[in-house]
């Protein structure tokens, strides 16, 4: 859609996107303004009651002339697709603004008579939202509230698309009736008014539970808790109007929109709100003297300022114990006693095992890629202890009888063992039928947390009982998919594990895990290119839906959803709320971990990000990935020292693996700009360059041209087998580097062919993928190169509307550097030197030392902004 121009509206980036629609920035053509567009989704264009609610959206928001309102334009429909014009508001959401913590009583206050005022003026034309939640809410610059998307009002003399006993909206700011899916008035909005003041004010929401359910019984049963136990007249008053909006009988809220305003102006001025004259105790029926707690409020913004600094949580919604104060395990690699056909099995329980104790929370349990590397060793567990940090260790054996003429049974044999004096806390020997499996696990998982004075809590208990499938051919199906799905990224891996899980889900449909690694599965294949297509993509995302709806409780179906988000939308937020949700049933899972990090960079939040990755590897410690993880993300910062520090550790811990000394060849270039010691680090790839693939290859082009030795780069590009050298942040077809080879080297005529070669290339691929920003980026390059000027600018622009730095801060910035590169190649000397300028002040794939060497940035030598810049 970005570039596309629908009726008279220029599509320029997309803002978000919903259940019931997709929302674009566009420009105006004919008035000549900025707006957004948000358009019905195409799957949803078919269905009768879907079009009519949206329709009904764009109706019931367009009656509404409000200042605390979104205006709309206009509601229209053009090349089969349906759309509402709206006004475009800057700022930020209420939800972002929330994030950064609890508000001050005035700002709170402030806010939601503002949205009061807003909803008074719907609920006076009849029209109630029904989903009013800080997502809804955009502070502009200047601190004006604007309620936004109407997709689930309800007006008068509109028929309710809802049928009985349905709901709609989110439920954390559901009212008790709307949970009930009773019939609703505007008393629901003034409760979620309520919620959304309280978790202005504190941080956090009144009503909370570890998946939906929970938290609908928590709105229907439970009264929200006092934040603290402060008392002052100023209290009272916010107090008091908490109260009276979270009743749970709507005949005891505010019986109207303005009655709200009129105590939320008496308490900004100063004066006794209505609610406390009227007697009502702000939660005080509760616990006695509670209600009173805003000057606890400002106490705990403080303490939570310096927590922050001190304690980095690691999402929004979870929040880390002391590492300091955890037992330390790890679940080693149960020996397989049986066939050696059943290793995938003895694995896969070691597995099972692992994850049912990486729930419990005062545990920290060493993460299987760690673990697994002391299969068939023979350390002992004194020096498997002091490599892995932990002071227990669980190990066993397994032995599968595969009866012909009855049902199979196994054979486990589990030991606790002590590190430090090498005793045996526990031990046992199970021997059953093999359906019994899941409760052998559970045992397990129990009896260790038992021997190590752990009690488990409700949340623990239930991940650590937990009983996947009643089906054991679905689960043995499930295993060896796991098996293959640990094996590799590669496309081949995935697909067995595919196929496997598909058959683990013939045998059980109600499987939830197996639901949840087929879309693990499917969103990696979309990822990595194995298979971009519309229909992978919806098949992870009806996987992890149907996980989810089989098992809310489970981290496995949150974890898939997060990636889903995350690897097919680029939608953080959501992928950060459902790692969270997997965090807090799994509190001790370093994927988990690693995932909220590979997001928090694509956010930009790079630091964030480096102390998840160490709190990962804390967890798995033998990992030469996470080390990897890290080192590219502390090179990202420049912190050269400490990313040299990892890829060492990576090296060390894999040595046959070539990337690591491809990162730090990568290194030396930045960090000094030395090619030499760059080339005398890839010269101790085991095994020699011929071994590790294009990629390393295109190093050493890189490095032949930053010698300017251009002959030997085209050498380079002949023994290349691919068309392209292209991952995640790049694409270059060897046609467009032999282009620029022969630019180099003054043969115009040679470097002309191979361009067009090049342009022809891409031309062909973004009509097959107009939206891949990297596919643009590179074309630009290949305009310049031709000497299309306007085209090449066009081009490199485009490719950073279509993937800007606030959709992706790891990859956008390649992007700016090509745009750097085509200002360069066209002679726009001060648009490349902003370009090059900026890339310096945020996480790049750059730095001065590397612009010093490059030959690319050869025109700018002697340009005074350049000079100054290589010189810092």
């Amino acid at each position: 859609m970005i570039g596309k121009t629908i009726s008279h509206y220029k599509i320029l980036e997309e803002l978000g996107k919903g259940g019931m629609g997709v929302v674009y920035k566009a420009q105006d053509t004919k008035l000549d303004r900025t707006v957004a567009l948000k358009f019905l989704p195409p799957d949803l264009t078919a269905d009768p009651d879907a079009k009519q609610r949206f329709i009904h959206e764009a109706r019931a928001a367009s009656a509404l002339d409000h200042p605390n309102i979104c205006t709309i334009y206009e509601i229209n429909e053009a090349d089969d697709q349906l759309f509402i014009a709206m006004a475009y508001i800057e700022g930020q959401t209420l939800k972002d603004k929330i994030k950064a913590g609890p508000l001050g009583a005035d700002e709170a206050a402030g806010i939601v008579l503002q949205v009061a005022e807003g909803l008074q003026e719907a609920h006076e034309h009849g029209i109630i939202h029904r989903d009013i939640k800080p997502a809804n809410i955009m502070i502009t610059p200047k601190g004006r509230a604007k309620i936004m998307d109407f997709g689930l009002a309800k007006s008068g003399g509109v028929p309710d698309l809802t049928q009985e006993g349905t709901t709609l909206g989110t439920v954390a700011y559901m009212s008790p009736e709307q949970t009930r899916g009773d019939e609703v008035d505007h008393r629901t909005d003034i409760w979620s008014l309520g919620v959304m003041f309280y978790e202005m004010a504190t941080g956090r929401r009144p009503f909370r539970g570890d998946y939906e359910q929970a938290v609908v019984y928590s709105i229907l049963n439970e009264d929200p808790e006092p934040p603290g136990d402060a008392h002052d007249e100023e209290a009272m008053g916010i107090d008091s109007i908490l109260e009276r909006c979270l009743k749970k009988a709507p005949a005891e809220r505010y019986p109207a929109a303005t009655d709200l305003i009129a105590d939320l102006r008496a308490f900004s001025t100063g004066t006794t709100p209505f609610s406390s004259r009227t007697g009502l105790g702000a939660f005080e029926t509760r616990a006695g003297r509670r209600g009173a707690w805003w000057t606890w409020i400002g106490v705990v913004a403080v303490l939570g300022a310096a927590a922050a600094i001190i304690l980095p949580r690691v999402l929004s919604t979870t929040r880390d114990e002391p590492v300091a104060e955890r037992k330390m395990l790890a679940v080693l690699p149960f020996e397989n006693l049986g066939a050696p056909e059943d290793d995938y099995f003895a694995d896969g329980i070691t597995e099972e095992i692992t994850a049912r104790l990486a729930g419990i929370r005062e545990l920290g349990v060493i993460a299987r890629t760690s673990a697994m590397q002391y299969k068939d060793t023979g350390k002992v567990i004194p020096v498997i202890g002091q490599e892995l940090g932990v002071g227990y260790i669980l190990e066993g054996t397994i032995r599968w009888q595969h009866m012909a003429d009855g049902p199979s049974r196994i054979r486990v044999t589990p030991q606790l063992i002590r590190v430090s004096d090498a005793t045996h806390l526990w031990a046992h020997v199970y021997q059953m039928d093999i359906s019994d499996i899941f409760q052998v696990q559970s045992d397990i998982a129990g009896k260790v947390a038992e021997a190590l004075g752990i009690t488990l809590l409700g949340l623990e208990r239930q991940v650590v009982e937990a009983r996947p499938t009643d089906n054991l051919k679905a689960y043995d199906y499930y295993l060896r998919a796991q098996d293959y799905a640990n094996r590799s990224y590669g496309v081949d891996d995935q697909r067995t594990a595919l196929a496997l899980c598909n058959s683990a889900i013939e045998q059980d449909s109600t499987f939830a895990e197996a639901w949840a690694l087929r879309s693990h599965t499917r969103s990696l294949m979309y990822w990595f290119d194995h298979e971009r297509t519309p229909k992978a993509q919806d098949a992870a995302r009806t996987s992890a839906i149907r996980a989810l709806e089989l098992a809310p409780g489970a981290p496995e179906p949150h974890l898939a959803m997060g990636y889903y988000y995350y690897w097919c939308l680029l939608d953080y937020d959501n992928a950060l709320d459902e790692f969270g949700r997997a965090r807090e049933l799994q509190p001790n899972n370093a994927e988990t971990l690693s995932a909220v990090a590979y997001v928090q960079r694509r956010q930009g939040r790079f630091e964030a990000a480096l102390k998840n990755l160490e709190m990962s590897l804390d967890l798995d410690p033998l990992s030469w990935l996470r080390g990897y993880e890290l080192a590219g993300t502390h090179m990202s910062l420049r912190q050269y020292e400490e990313a040299e520090r990892h890829l060492d550790r990576a090296i060390a811990l894999r040595p046959e693996w070539p990337f690591p000394y491809g990162w730090k060849a990568l290194l030396n270039v930045r960090w000094t700009g030395d090619t030499a010691a760059a080339r005398a680090v890839l010269k101790k790839i085991p095994g020699g360059l011929e071994m590790t693939g294009d990629l390393l290859s295109f190093l050493l082009f890189q490095l032949d041209s930053m010698d300017r030795d251009y002959e030997a780069a085209l050498e380079r590009l002949s023994s290349s087998t691919e068309e392209t050298i292209e991952n995640h942040y790049l694409v270059y077809p060897t046609s467009g580097l032999r282009g620029w080879m022969y630019d180099r080297l003054g043969k115009k005529d040679l470097a002309f062919t191979y361009y067009d070669s090049a342009r022809v290339y891409l031309e062909s691929r973004i009509e097959s993928r107009p939206d891949d920003a990297r596919l643009h980026s590179t074309l630009g390059l290949v305009y310049a190169g031709l000497g299309r000027k306007q085209d090449a600018v066009r081009e490199g622009r485009l490719s950073l509307e279509l993937l800007p730095l606030s959709k992706d801060a790891s990859r956008a910035p390649y992007n700016l550097l090509h745009l750097a590169w085509i200002y360069t190649t066209v002679g726009e000397y001060d648009l490349a030197m902003d370009q090059l300028e900026h890339l310096l002040t945020i996480p790049a794939p750059i730095s001065a030392a590397q612009i010093r060497a490059e030959p690319r940035w050869d025109p700018l030598r002697g340009h005074e902004r350049f000079e100054k810049l290589i010189q810092d």
